[in-house]
Parts: structure tokens; sequence; C-alpha cells
């Protein structure tokens, strides 16, 4: 009997110790704690206070309030850019290492405009999302009596200003002469930005293109006024102007292209993380980069810098678009560069 209850005892006391069982396995990490477990960083590429620097520390600043998490900002500037953008690419694809840069000079000028790169394919990257707009406009005279696309046809011997033949103006002033049928028109070089106003004030040129930011200071000025938007659709910079493509109304497959090449030269800021970032990890963080971009506080220091708030483009969309025009064929690149050569007089 004794020995019956001892044996009992010893099959029992497991039983007791460890609940009766195998102790359930602790449940998977969601990714929501996976973000508020671990510290980010984030990499500014470009130079300490410069824009780039900006919207990083701000972005920063948000994420916490959008994620319950932390992250922290390196700034690298090293190789013209070069070298924060081959240090995103190459981080860990965990989703704790994602990038900011100034968006035309490192993400589209060296496939379209054979401008130094990095040393891989930049759709590869995972797209998180894009800020800060300042899209391209073309700025006629104040003075100038010319309101429609039919008087700029009409007026004849027309005179735009440009910086240089390889400068994005420059480029954004020949689709345009193209696109509105402009075939008279001449482009003339040797004005630095400052000095395009005051020569359209002066009555040296007609007009000229520079972005948004610059323009609207010789608009204050009383020098110039926006003609349109060279983009397909109206930007919250002059709601009021049209756009190129609007102006022309159908667009020729080639004249698409040429406009599709120069709106994707538009400033502003892009965030992207490595190549490989899983699923549900870039989908949270697109989905907090939305977030960010709707905070009252946030939105009330962007504005700061970004005076004119276009509402942001998601991280799908981001992708949708640098995958359409970084897959142009290389000779419709080319046939959009050398189109500046056509209005050179």
């Amino acid at each position: 009997m004794k020995k019956s209850l001892v044996l009992l005892l010893v099959l029992l006391v497991p039983f007791f110790v460890f609940g009766g069982g195998q102790k359930e396995a602790a449940a998977p990490e969601s990714v929501e704690e996976f973000y508020k477990n671990n510290v980010m960083t984030i990499v500014a590429n470009g130079g300490v206070g410069g824009g780039t620097d900006f919207a990083a520390r701000l972005f920063a600043s948000y994420w916490s309030q959008a994620t319950g998490g932390a992250m922290v900002v390196k700034v690298m500037s090293g190789g013209g850019g070069i070298e924060g953008l081959n240090y995103v690419y190459r981080a860990k694809p965990d989703g704790l290492t994602i990038g900011d840069t100034h968006h035309p000079s490192d993400m589209t000028a060296p496939k379209l405009l054979g401008t130094p790169g990095p040393d891989f394919d930049t759709r590869e990257l995972s797209w998180i999302g894009f800020f800060g707009f300042d899209p391209g406009y073309l700025w006629i005279s104040a003075d100038s009596p010319i309101k429609t696309v039919q008087d700029l046809r009409s007026a004849g011997n027309i005179k735009f200003g440009g910086a240089s033949p390889a400068s994005t103006g420059t480029l954004r002033t020949a689709v345009a002469i193209n696109i509105l049928g402009l075939d008279d028109a001449d482009i003339i070089f040797g004005y630095e930005a400052p000095e395009l106003g005051l020569s359209t004030k002066r009555g040296e040129i007609l007009g000229y293109s520079l972005e948004a930011s610059s323009g609207s200071v010789e608009v204050e000025k009383g020098f110039v006024r926006p003609f349109c938007s060279v983009t397909f659709e109206r930007t919250a910079w002059y709601p009021d102007a049209p756009s190129l493509a609007e102006l022309a109304g159908d667009l020729t497959a080639e004249q698409e292209d040429m406009l599709r090449f120069v709106e994707a030269l538009v400033d502003g800021k892009s965030f992207f993380g490595p190549p490989g970032i899983a699923a549900d990890k870039l989908d949270f963080l697109r989905r907090s980069f939305d977030k960010v971009m709707q905070e009252p506080g946030f939105l009330k220091q962007v504005k700061v810098r970004w005076a004119i708030w276009q509402t942001p483009m998601t991280g799908e969309e981001l992708e949708k678009d640098l995958n359409i025009v970084l897959s142009m064929p290389q000779n419709k690149i080319e046939g959009t560069r050398n189109l500046v050569k056509m209005y050179i007089k």
C-alpha cells in the first residue's frame, strides 16, 4: 500500500509543479510590438542642418507619437550623398534602418540626367513615402499681356531665359515650348536664378522655368506670374494656374514621356529602406509614415520650411511612379535630354 502511494506521488509531482502538462509557447511578437521594443535609425542623406536633416529630425520626433517606439537620426553626407544611399541599401533588411534623401538629385537625376549616382538600381529599395513637393512652373512677365496659349503662339520671337543648357529649369522650359507648340521660341543662357526675375522685369526675356519656391519670391516682387505648372495636374502652390498637360489638351505618347521625365525631377524628400524588408514591416512603416504626415504638430512645424503643403505621396504611389520613369528606355531619355538643342539660338 505504501509503495503504491509513493508511486502515485511521484507521478503527480510533475503535474502540480509544471501545471499538468507542457507550458504553452509564448505568442509571437506582433509588428506593432516589434517597433515599440526596438530603436529605429533614420539616415539623413545630406549635410547637417540642411533640408534632408530637418526632414529626418522632424519625422523622428513624431515617430514615437505615431508608433510608441524610438528613432535616432544618423547624418551621412559623404560622396555627394552617395554614401548615405549605399549605407541604407546595404543595411540589414530588418525594418530598423531607413533613410530620407533629396529626391531628384539622388533618385531620378542619375538615371534621367546622367549625374553621378549610387552603385545599385534604386528601384530595388523599399519605398515608404514622399513629402515636400516643390514642382516646376513656367513663369512669365507680370507686365506681359499674354494670358493664353494662343497669345503665346501669336506673340512671335519669344525668348525664355535659363542658367545653362544642362539645368533642370532649361529642360522644363524646352518641354513646355515643345508641348505648347511655340515653334519660334528661343532659350538664352547666362542667367543665375536670382537674375531671371529681374531680367523678365527688364523685358530681356518673357519668362523662364524654376521651382515653385524660387518663382514665388519673384511673384511677391511683382516681376512674374505663374503661366502653368510643368506637371500633369495642378499643384497646391498655385491652384488657379493650369497644368501644362491641361493647357496642351491631348498629349502625344512622346509628349507624355517628356512631361513624365521632367515631373520626375520634382523637388522633395523621399523615405525608403533597404531591399527585402518583410511585407508586414514595410506595411507598418508606410502606415506610420502616413500617420505622421497627418499629425497636427508635425504639420505645424513642417510648414515652417515647406510653406505650401501638398498632400504627400504614399509608399505605394512613390514606388509606382518611380518604376514608370526609371524604366523608360534609354532612347526616350536621350530624346528628352536633347530637346534643349532645338531651342538654342
